[in-house]
């Protein structure tokens, strides 16, 4: 079976892409939270997937 490709839009420029060819951003936060965002190829922008998080301490 094949895998299906995920698919993200720009917010910004309303483009839709695959995950797998997008290039992510991170900007090395000191505790990574799994947050998921990338460049959109078209308008420079970011595409915020999942949103970072408060580090959790516990």
């Amino acid at each position: 079976m094949e895998k299906e490709e995920i698919m993200v839009q720009c917010n910004i420029c309303e483009q839709r892409f695959a995950v797998s060819s997008l290039e992510r951003y991170c900007s090395n936060c000191f505790g990574c939270t799994g947050c998921e965002r990338y460049i959109c190829p078209n308008c420079n922008e970011l595409i915020i997937v999942k949103g970072i998080k408060p580090p959790n301490w516990d």
